[in-house]
C-alpha cells in the first residue's frame, strides 16, 4: 500500500512541475524589437513568435539544441548559443498583435503584445 501512495505522489509531483506557468514580459528595444523577460531564470526548450489567428502566421522561433538552456531574457531575432533557428526572422509592425509562446523544462508561458509608437503593450489584447 505505501508502495502505491508513494506511485502516485511521485506521479502527482511530475504532472504538476509539466503544467507550471512561467510568467514573462515584454520590454521595448529599439526598431520594434521586443526584450522578453522571464520572471525566474528559465531552462528554455523552445520559443516562438506569431501572429494569433486562425492562420496562426510564425514570425520566428528557436529551439535548444541540447534539451533546454537556462536563460533570462531574449531579444526578439536574436539566437542565444545553444539554440538553433527553425523559423526565419520577420519583421514586426506598429499596431498588430503578436504572442509569444515559451516552452521550458519547468513550464509555459504565453504574453500576447503589441507596440504603439514606441511603447509595447501587453495583456489579452487579440479579439
Amino acid at each position: 500500500m505505501l508502495g502505491r501512495v508513494v506511485y502516485f505522489m511521485s506521479v502527482m509531483m511530475i504532472l504538476s512541475s509539466c503544467s507550471r506557468y512561467i510568467d514573462m514580459t515584454a520590454s521595448y528595444y529599439r526598431n520594434h524589437v521586443p526584450v522578453f523577460i522571464f520572471s525566474d531564470r528559465t531552462c528554455l526548450e523552445e520559443f516562438s513568435v506569431y501572429a494569433p489567428g486562425p492562420d496562426k502566421r510564425y514570425l520566428w522561433g528557436i529551439v535548444a539544441e541540447d534539451g533546454c538552456v537556462i536563460i533570462e531574457k531574449l531579444e526578439y531575432g536574436y539566437v542565444p548559443d545553444g539554440f538553433r533557428v527553425t523559423v526565419e526572422l520577420n519583421s514586426l509592425r506598429d499596431g498588430v498583435v503578436y504572442a509569444a509562446m515559451a516552452y521550458a523544462r519547468n513550464g509555459r508561458g504565453y504574453l500576447e503584445f503589441s507596440f504603439s509608437g514606441h511603447e509595447i503593450l501587453q495583456g489579452d489584447l487579440y479579439k
